[in-house]
């Protein structure tokens, strides 16, 4: 006799992922992410290496000012050619060669 009418919609309506978590930003793209655990060329010279050094791409992550920022371990070539290995922790942009100057 009455229709079955409720004026509020069930809650499962109403849950969304928090697209502005501050913690778990919902545009993080890393563009290195399929190159970790990888042997990769360096594209530009940086502080570290010079461009077309062969280093290790251990991993990628997006830190709270939703930079890309790659952990790389690299070698360093001293006399007599004994090698030894350094990690970083660099920008995604410093890695490519468009890193920032000024400020």
């Amino acid at each position: 006799m009455y229709p079955n009418f409720n004026p509020y919609p069930p809650a499962s309506s109403y849950i969304q992922e928090d697209m502005h978590d501050p913690y778990r930003p919902y545009y993080e793209q890393r563009i290195y992410e399929p190159y970790e655990g990888q042997i990769i060329t360096a594209p530009a010279n940086t502080r570290f290496w010079r461009r077309g050094t062969e280093v290790f791409l251990h991993s990628s992550a997006i830190d709270p000012s939703g930079r890309e920022m790659l952990y790389i371990v690299y070698p360093i070539r001293r006399q007599n050619n004994v090698c030894s290995l350094r990690a970083v922790a660099i920008s995604a942009n410093e890695y490519r060669g468009m890193q920032r100057h000024g400020f």
